[in-house]
């Protein structure tokens, strides 16, 4: 197992997969791990990463958003439409709130 915070991945170019599900006590902000350029897929579950996910409208490549258990909090935004390459979003056991945006345009969602 793994502890420690997630630096900032904004300036990881080539990173197309985080996987960091339950690999032990991992923190850090979501922001700073959506903001990978190129990141298809990011798999959090199991670890107490935290934040908003204000910015996740400009993840545009991000497929697969696995982030169960963890302690994001705020509304899903309506940019998450901008994600059109979605096909896995889990958030369950998070603290968010308000209304589920449309997700009308994500066509690649099961």
């Amino acid at each position: 197992q793994i502890q420690g915070t997630l630096p900032s991945l904004c300036t990881f170019i080539n990173l197309q997969n985080l996987d960091v599900s339950y690999g032990g006590i991992i923190v850090g902000d979501v922001a700073n791990i959506l903001c990978a350029p190129s990141l298809k897929q990011a798999r959090l579950s199991g670890t107490t990463v935290s934040g908003n996910l204000a910015t996740i409208g400009n993840a545009v490549h991000l497929t697969w958003l696995d982030a169960d258990g963890g302690r994001l909090s705020g509304e899903i935004p309506e940019t998450i439409r901008n994600c059109v390459n979605l096909t896995l979003l889990s958030l369950s056991g998070n603290s968010l709130s308000g209304p589920l945006p449309s997700l009308a345009g994500l066509s690649q969602m099961n």
